[in-house]
Parts: C-alpha cells; structure tokens; sequence
C-alpha cells in the first residue's frame, strides 16, 4: 500500500491551508494524500529556497522522513549544499529511506564537484571503511585531507589517526598530532585520547606520559577501551610519577569486561603475580586460555611458562610444550627460544641439539637477542657443533648489541669487552659466512660485510645484525 501524508501535516510543512490542499487536490474529505500529490505541491508552492531547506532539516531532525524528502530533495536541485549532505547520510546510513549506497555515492560526487567538505569526508570514510566499495586508503586519505583542511572535525580526527597508524600515507606522528590537536580542540572526544598515545610515544619528540595520562582518561571515560587499558598501563608502570595499581586495574578490568585483549592479558597478569587483588594464578589461567582461544600468543607463552614452572599449580610439560609450540608457529619469537631449550635440554622431549639449532635460527631471522645468545652456547659448549670460541663470542656480541643483558654478563666472564662500536669482529663474521656459503657466492660475501662498513670502513652499529649476522645466520641452516 502506497504511504500517504497526513493533510494537516502536509499543510503545515507547505505554509498553506487545507482548503487550498482540496481545492487543488480535490481532496475534501479525505484525511491524507499520496506522496506524488505532496511532491506536487512542493514543486508549486515551496519557491523560497532557503526556507524550503530550513523546513525539511527540522522535519528530518524531528523524524518526520515523509514530509521532509521532497523538500531537502528540492532544495538540494536548487544547489543547497546543506540538504544535498543530509540526504548523502541519510541514503548512506539508511536513515528515513532504505540504505542505497549507489544513491549516497551520487550525492558524494555532486557534493565534491561543489567542494562540499562532509562529501569529501564521506567519500573518505566509504574507501576507508571499505564500506560496500573496495577499500582504497590511499583514495580515502586524499579525501580525509581536503575534508580537513576544509574545515571538517571528524575528518580531522580520521585524518590524525591516519597519519599516526600510516593509513594511505607514510606514518606522521606531527601530522597527527597537528590534526588530532585541531580535532580535539573542535570538540571531538576521541581526538583526546589519541593526542594521549601520542603524548605517551617514545618516538615523538613532545613525548609526556604526564600530558598523556588526562588525555587518555578522558577518552577512557568517553568509552574508549584502548584508551583504558594504556591509561592503566601507565598507572601500573608509573610513567606519569605516579604508581597506582588499583587505578590501573580498575582501567584494566573496564577494558577487559568490554572485550578488549590487551586489558584482558594485563588482568590476567595482575591475578597471576598478585597486583592490588589476592594472587589466584587459577584466575589468571582461565583468562590466559580465553585469550589463547583468540590466537594470543602471549597468553600461550604465559600458560606454557605456568605449566612449566609449576607455579601454584601441578608442573605439566607436555602442556607446557603444546602452548610454546603453539605461540612459536603463531611467530611468538619468546615460546619459540623456549621450545628449542627444551629439545636443547632434553626436557620432555628427546634431546636434539640439530631442532634447538634450527629453532634458534628461526628466531635469529628477526633479530630476537635470545636467538643469538642461545646460538652462541652452542659454539661455545660444542652442542652438536664443534667448539669455536671466536663464533660463540661473534653470536655473543651480537645478541649484547641487540640490548641482551646475560650476554653482556657472557661476555664478562669470557672476559671479553661489552659490545661497544667496534665491537663485531667483521673479520670472524667473515670467516664464517666464507664457512657456510658455497663457492661462488663470494660477492655475497663481500657485500655483507661492505654494508657492514661506512664509507671510511668504520664499523656500523645499526647495520650489523640486518645485513652481516643475518646473511650468515640464515645460510647455516641451508648448509646443515
């Protein structure tokens, strides 16, 4: 059945009487007309232009969809910019009519060609979002720009986090913190809390966990979960001066109740060593195992190192080895240092230097500190390798280059010197990436150990373990 207005209504929307509705319409006694008549009369009777759109927002801001269309409709072919954004959202979001994202897109493109900032920002959040469109971010961020440098606050929140999380351009934390400044400032609540993680980014050069903490606070306070849990990770840590471990796992619990795993994992831990709530390491491992059921690795390296440790509860290291082997193939580079020391040790499993070997190296392929040390016990205590002081001492220097604490002790007790810029010996490295590549690929060699040096074949300290120790790490394994 065909909706109708109800006549009165019509009437008052008009600005003209029901007696002239009935004239025109021949409509007396009849308490609504169709929609095509309502059009009708707009298109005759509705001739100031500004007018005609201040009536439809207000019906359209009080529901009233039927009465409100055909004047926005009318108004947005007259050029009204202002209807053509709210009949965009309404086609885009279902509000009044059925969702037609084919329609909305039209409205985005008209409002475009007129330089309309809410349909720049719209065409950015469609591509952005992907929303039944193919996602196109770097479209999404041109969009997001003109948007914001329009004027609009919401694209200025989307923008900033664009730039912090390096959506369709490079990663700025300036830029976003100059948007995510000028959002906040327009009111834009959830601009506050990523000024806060920007505040709290060690990588940015205003970093102040003290200016941060409000500011996430207050997003934690507008429903913002991530907001809560890093709120709570300051409070915990005392990166604002301030320690206060109720407070943080009061955030955490907030989070984690809302669903959030990172909170969920802090919780987790709170139970476990006995923060502010009595210990529970039972409490603990129930949150741990939801997480694992989420494919969190931590929580599987947590629930292994339980297991294995036997930490108030039965020692298990058939569980312990499932959990680390778990973590490991989900890339966990800690469970994966922990199960080679199993195979390395003989612990549950058969004693097999050549799979410790292997694992190790896996993990040295990302440059893991442990990686390197365990690679150089190995060396050195001749586990399936024959003794070589010089290499262990190599794998040493490297892990201590990469911040590993107990291979600085290692290297005390060797009595050799910490790491320092000249600390690779580039000619043991060389010796034995010529040990374990075959004839031939003595470029190769040669490169390594070139991009190892500076033009004035100064040894590089950042350069080291991506470019030498990884071209001679990861051809052992081929050789083995």
């Amino acid at each position: 059945m065909d909706q109708r207005v109800n006549k009165e209504e019509a009437a008052n929307a008009l600005g003209i009487s029901i007696e002239l509705i009935d004239k025109i319409l021949d409509s007396q006694g009849q308490s609504g007309i169709s929609i095509k008549d309502y059009e009708f009369l707009v298109d005759e009777y509705c001739v100031d232009a500004e007018k005609t759109f201040e009536k439809g927002r207000d019906l359209f801001c009080d529901s009233q969809y039927l009465l409100a269309f055909p004047l926005l409709q009318k108004s947005e072919r007259s050029g009204n910019i202002d209807a053509l954004d709210i009949l965009l959202q309404a086609y885009l979001f279902g509000i009044g009519v059925d969702e037609d994202i084919n329609t909305a897109i039209d409205y985005i493109n008209k409002g475009i060609n007129a330089n309309s900032a809410i349909s720049y920002y719209f065409g950015g959040k469609i591509l952005r979002e992907g929303r039944k469109v193919n996602q196109n971010l770097e479209q999404a961020f041109s969009l997001m720009k003109e948007a914001a440098d329009l004027g609009d606050k919401d694209a200025e929140s989307d923008l900033a986090e664009m730039y912090y999380m390096g959506e369709g351009t490079q990663a700025d934390l300036n830029k976003a913190y100059e948007y995510a400044l000028k959002a906040s400032n327009h009111g834009i609540s959830k601009s506050s809390g990523l000024l806060g993680f920007i505040y709290s980014d060690s990588s940015f050069e205003g970093q102040d966990y003290k200016k941060a903490l409000p500011l996430l606070e207050e997003g934690a306070e507008n429903g913002n979960v991530s907001c809560m849990n890093h709120a709570g990770y300051i409070y915990d840590t005392g990166k604002a001066d301030i320690i206060d471990y109720a407070k943080a796992f009061n955030l955490f619990k907030r989070a984690s109740d809302e669903g959030d795993l990172d909170a969920t994992y802090n919780l987790a831990l709170y139970y476990k060593f006995g923060k502010h709530v009595e210990k529970d390491i039972n409490k603990a491992l129930s949150l741990f195992k939801n997480l694992a059921e989420n494919n969190y690795v931590k929580a599987m390296s947590q629930i292994a190192t339980i297991y294995y440790r036997g930490e108030d509860i039965q020692k298990d290291h058939s569980k312990a080895f499932e959990y680390w082997k778990k973590a490991s193939d989900l890339g966990d580079l800690k469970s994966t240092i922990n199960l080679g020391s199993l195979y390395f040790n003989g612990d549950y499993v058969k004693r097999d230097f050549h799979e410790a070997y292997r694992l190790y190296y896996e993990a040295a392929k990302k440059d893991y500190p442990a990686a390197f040390y365990k690679l150089g016990e190995i060396y050195e205590y001749g586990c399936g390798l024959r003794r070589d002081r010089d290499k262990a001492i190599t794998f040493y220097r490297v892990a201590s280059l990469l911040g590993d604490s107990d291979a600085d002790e290692k290297l005390l007790s060797m009595n050799v010197e910490k790491t320092s810029q000249s600390g690779i010996n580039t000619k043991i490295l060389d010796e034995i990436i010529k040990d374990v590549l075959k004839d031939g690929f003595s470029n190769l060699v040669s490169g390594a150990i070139d991009k190892f040096l500076d033009e004035e074949g100064n040894e590089l300290l950042s350069d080291a373990i991506g470019n030498v120790a990884a071209e001679m790490l990861f051809s052992m394994i081929d050789k083995r």
